[in-house]
């Protein structure tokens, strides 16, 4: 399935400076979020509403520049794609690049100097540096014929972006500009379309002006401007006045590098600040002061001429050749012919300014209380409206012929501060930093806005507010308060109840209904979660819970299964049943606590799951039923892991709104990148009508995005499994024992029979350790005599393998194997039990000479005994140099030297097994048969006979639990001398 989406309508604006707005003709664009909206208003009929929006943003992300070429090399020619204004279509930008510090210096340039510019439209030969992030818009234009588009970034290397406003939709800049720092504070075009003229911030201090074509640009002057302007204004198409504080000048652009400007004397005025001029005729300029002065400027002679008007908090001027109208902060317009102005060549100072005997006032709006600058600026739009930037973000037109006041485009809610879904989440009861409160009805495409309310009056700095009922109402405050509001009458409400909830802000709250009783519960700053239920008509503390060690940040609500989530910055969420007990008491039960890696950014919930994005760029994807963990997703932008701030999982799809200031599509299964949408900051993304979403944020713009979905076959990814195999443990029996007898390797086999048919290597002269050397020193023994003594193995030279990593319970056979893999004794050799897994260490008896080598080395070749399942013992012969020794029952030999110290530690090893009570009686059976094996291999080499007795001219075997008896030093000395003599029988 492939997705298609796309910004339908915009409403609201994040404008907040006189620069970040422009109107040409019937085209106003400004900012919204990190993009631009160029909206068109359509002036033929008598409603004067926009008819179409566009939005432009550059992405982060720029394309190499072309390779540099020298001075021999011709290209040829390509054809270009041009859109119906002329301009390039579809094709990389062109690029200017930034100049170098001595490119200006003192004022002058170095003609014989080329500049890396690209003078007359070639490209730079420098590479800009990439972008990790798009930047802040700071300034607009709009060319007179409304074809162009300039948009001015700040923030560190700064962009000038030129876009075509043709019909085709082509969002790409057909131009960047790399040139000033820090910031592009004012931007403005030339009334014959030839010029743009820049001014970057007071860090930048470089006014610059360009020559635009419909395929290059080219740096025509520039000079350095240090002053705090506040307007450029064009007087003609080859000079310019820049107004600021303290601070008039003209420049006039001459085709020369330097760009010249003159001041402008200001004598009484020079404490003044210029703050805005509208251009009457093409020598004169009408100025207005911070001061409530209204001056007329000669640019011919410099001169400024006071006008004799009536003026109070002026902030703009606008006008044409006929009128003026200027407009105060607190919304009041004045306005007068041209003609009918009293000019007076005397400037009076600040402070003594006359009185108008006959102002004209036309009329007087206000703007909301909370707003420092009520009205920002005015633009004359035509002959019957002028249009007007509010401080609230709102643009609204004013008619010249009835005074009436309509709006453009305002905010859904002005500085967000809590909002909350109701009726399944079809509409939002949204709360404003000033206590506005209105209801958003996101059902239907046709979006419908309510007033419901302003609590200014009851509560201050609100930051949360709950849904009750359609009569009642929850908010909360930064002070910890918690007012419930009564409607009275219509859009009345009153004042009910309020609590001191917290003793620090209020983050969030929520409402839900627990069956049939209405709960309210609130999380803030304290770190502490309150609950508050309804009993008969008041609401009263239910109970207070204090889990966490940090800020409580967020609170989302579960009304199915009446469960609340709080995320904590103590990297941790914790989950909550609100439930009613047999008494019909309400109660807060906590679920469980879920432990994070990182603090919590936003938690969303779904149908089957809860989502968790967390400050190391992961989202931890929980079970909404059982609170179990699922999976974890990373979502990836070109090059980085995303910070997500905000999610929604539609369509098997999960939208979600980044720290890189873009929304981006992916799929919720793979986490695959579908689409990306640039210039969306800080956005709470909801589900609209049937094929749209709906973005809000904090500035109180709210965005539609429409999403199209087309089925195509696509192959099934199968996404990878992650297994842990722990290899089994094979329980062996008495039958897997092999029968086979290897006497030429020298070693007693009593491993299962896949085991003992690997053949160890044979090494014939095996290797000690430095430190085995120098214990044999130490005890008088040299190492030398042991090179080429016998020695006994167990078929098997490799280092045993590590202990298994399965997480169950080692059994008692399993610790006596690990034990005796982690021995540091290396000589200690390793006895497998034919009808168990385990693994008996053999603990060495005698500290002589005949100490047994490491089993992880190759032991010398000897004899081999291999005992089979049954108590009797066979013979198998694989040595043939010696025969079998008659009445031997069986046991064939190749050498007289058998390491009978072994067997005696096998029987130290059970005899402390027997008296530790570790060994049970299914062991019984196994070890009576190695006591068996052991007691015939003594009674065998026997040849005093003193403890050993003959029946019928064959050794008889002891009873295997006597043996256990009997078992003493007197044994131990036998077997002693016995090993001290090397002969063991005829050869």
């Amino acid at each position: 399935m492939t997705w298609n989406l796309s910004i339908d309508k915009i409403i609201g604006t994040s404008t907040t400076s006189a620069a970040q707005w422009t109107v040409q003709g019937n085209h106003i664009a400004y900012t919204v979020s990190n993009g631009i909206v160029v909206a068109t208003i359509d002036d033929e009929s008598l409603l004067h509403k926009v008819t179409q929006q566009r939005f432009f943003c550059a992405n982060n992300s720029l394309k190499p520049s072309p390779p540099v070429l020298g001075s021999d090399c011709i290209l040829e020619p390509e054809e270009v794609c041009k859109d119906s204004f002329g301009y390039p279509k579809g094709g990389d930008p062109i690029i200017i690049h930034n100049r170098e510090e001595d490119d200006f210096s003192g004022g002058s340039f170095d003609p014989n100097t080329p500049t890396p510019m690209g003078m007359g439209g070639t490209l730079a030969t420098t590479s800009p540096s990439k972008f990790k992030k798009s930047r802040n818009i700071s300034s607009l234009a709009l060319s007179p014929n409304g074809r162009l588009l300039a948009v001015g970034e700040s923030g560190h290397q700064p962009r000038i972006l030129i876009y075509s406003l043709a019909p085709e939709l082509d969002l790409t800049p057909i131009m960047q500009v790399f040139e000033h720092s820090f910031g592009i504070q004012h931007l403005q075009f030339s009334p014959d379309l030839k010029l743009l003229v820049s001014l970057g911030v007071v860090s930048d201090g470089f006014i610059n002006v360009w020559k635009i074509g419909s395929s290059f640009i080219s740096l025509l002057s520039l000079n350095k401007c240090t002053s705090l302007v506040n307007q450029i204004v064009w007087k003609n198409p080859l000079s310019f006045v820049t107004l600021g504080l303290r601070f008039i000048k003209i420049w006039h652009v001459e085709g020369n590098k330097v760009l010249k400007g003159r001041n402008v004397i200001l004598g009484p005025l020079v404490n003044s600040n210029f703050v805005s001029g509208q251009a009457i005729d093409i020598e004169e300029i009408a100025v207005i002061t911070s001061e409530n002065q209204l001056v007329l400027l000669n640019t011919a002679d410099t001169n400024l001429k006071y006008i004799d008007y009536n003026l109070k908090d002026p902030v703009s001027i606008t006008g044409d050749s006929s009128s003026i109208w200027i407009l105060s902060k607190d919304g009041t317009i004045n306005h007068t012919p041209i003609d009918l102005l009293q000019i007076s060549d005397e400037i009076p100072k600040p402070g003594l300014i006359k009185q108008s005997s006959s102002p004209l006032k036309m009329d007087s709006m206000k703007a909301h209380p909370d707003t420092i600058q009520e009205i920002i600026n005015i633009v004359d739009l035509n002959n019957d409206y002028l249009v007007y930037l509010t401080g609230s973000k709102g643009i609204k037109l004013f008619n010249k012929n009835d005074k009436t006041v309509s709006n453009l485009t305002i905010p859904v809610i002005p500085n967000l501060a809590g909002l909350d879904q109701i009726e399944g989440g079809l509409k939002i009861m949204a709360l404003a930093v000033s206590g506005e409160v209105k209801l958003i009805n996101i059902e239907n495409d046709d979006l419908q806005i309510t007033d419901v309310f302003c609590f200014s009056q009851f509560i201050g700095n609100p930051s949360g507010i709950a849904f009750i009922s359609d009569n009642e109402l929850a908010l909360g405050d930064k002070e910890g308060n918690l007012c419930f509001f009564k409607s009275i009458s219509g859009s009345e409400y009153s004042l009910s109840q309020q609590f001191k909830a917290h003793s620090s802000a209020i983050n969030e709250i929520v409402h839900l209904n627990v069956d049939g009783t209405s709960v309210i519960v609130s999380i803030g700053r304290d770190r502490m979660i309150q609950a508050f239920s309804k009993i008969t008509d008041e609401w009263d503390l239910l109970q207070t819970l204090n889990l966490h060690n940090g800020n409580l940040t967020h609170l989302e609500v579960d009304r199915k299964y009446s469960r609340i989530y709080v995320g904590s910055l103590d990297r941790s969420l914790s989950v909550h049943s609100i439930v009613k007990n047999l008494e019909g008491e309400i109660t807060v039960k906590l679920d469980k606590v879920i432990s994070l890696r990182t603090a919590p950014i936003a938690v969303k919930l779904t149908d089957q799951d809860v989502i968790v994005s967390t400050n190391d760029r992961t989202l931890q994807i929980y079970n909404n039923k059982t609170c179990e963990y699922k999976r974890t997703l990373k979502l990836f932008n070109e090059k980085d892991s995303l910070l997500i701030e905000e999610m929604l999982v539609l369509d098997q799809q999960i939208i979600v709104s980044s720290s890189d200031r873009s929304v981006r599509v992916f799929n919720y299964s793979l986490g695959r990148p579908i689409l990306t949408l640039w210039g969306q900051l800080d956005l709470r993304l909801f589900k609209g009508g049937e094929k749209s979403i709906l973005g809000l944020n904090s500035e109180g713009c709210m965005i539609r995005y429409t999403f199209e979905t087309q089925a195509i076959d696509e192959p099934i990814v199968a996404t990878k499994v992650t297994r842990k195999i722990v290899p089994p443990v094979r329980k062996l029996t008495n039958s897997s024992i092999s029968s086979s007898s290897d006497i030429s390797n020298g070693s007693i086999n009593l491993l299962p029979a896949e085991s003992s048919s690997k053949k160890a290597t044979p090494n014939s002269s095996p290797r000690l350790t430095g430190a085995t050397i120098k214990r044999l020193e130490a005890r008088g023994i040299s190492p030398s005599s042991l090179v080429g003594s016998s020695s006994v193995g167990l078929g098997s030279t490799s280092r045993p393998s590590s202990r298994s990593s399965s997480p169950m319970k080692p059994s008692l056979n399993s610790q006596l194997s690990s034990a005796s893999l982690k021995s540091p004794i290396k000589d200690k050799p390793i006895l497998r039990s034919p009808g168990k897994s385990s693994i008996i260490s053999l603990s060495p008896v005698f500290g002589d000479s005949r100490r047994m080598s490491s089993p992880s080395r190759t032991p010398i070749s000897t004899s081999t005994i291999e005992v089979k399942s049954s108590s009797s013992i066979r013979t198998s012969r694989q040595a043939t140099s010696s025969p079998c020794r008659p009445g031997s029952r069986g046991i064939c030999i190749n050498k007289p030297q058998i390491p009978v110290s072994r067997y005696l530690e096998v029987l130290d090893k059970i005899i402390e097994s027997l008296g530790r009570g570790e060994i049970g009686d299914e062991d019984i059976p196994l070890f009576t048969l190695k006591i068996d094996h052991i007691k015939t291999i003594i009674d065998i080499y026997d040849t005093d006979g003193s403890d050993v007795e003959a029946n019928n001219g064959k050794t008889a075997i002891k009873d295997s639990t006597q043996l256990l008896e009997d078992y003493s030093e007197k044994l131990m000395l036998m077997v002693k001398r016995k090993l001290d003599d090397l002969s063991f029988g005829p050869d």
